[in-house]
């Protein structure tokens, strides 16, 4: 089989938050990607809460609208931080499919 496993795909999902976060300049709670994937279902949902609730504060407290234009080295190319959002929002999308 090539490719993800369910449960693999989940958990990339997951760390995708306080990943790309974290290279726009935003500290999210949240596991590196190098976290092995856990066993349960459970943890995979209770992590992912845990990371996109803490993106909520830092991202209220720290961007403004100016802030959203600022670009950031992301994925080998140069994205503004709206441009990232969009992106974190579009990969869920992706992968949800």
């Amino acid at each position: 089989m090539d490719g993800r496993t369910i449960g693999l795909l989940a958990w990339h999902i997951v760390q995708a938050v306080p990943e790309m976060m974290a290279k726009a300049g935003l500290a999210v709670a949240g596991l590196t990607e190098h976290e092995p994937v856990p066993a349960t279902v459970q943890t995979i949902h209770d992590a992912y809460r845990a990371a996109s609730t803490s993106l909520i504060e830092p991202l209220n407290a720290q961007w403004t609208d100016a802030a959203l234009r600022e670009v950031d080295a992301m994925c080998g190319r140069s994205w503004s931080r709206a441009q990232t959002l969009a992106i974190l929002l579009g990969h869920q999308t992706h992968h949800r499919e």
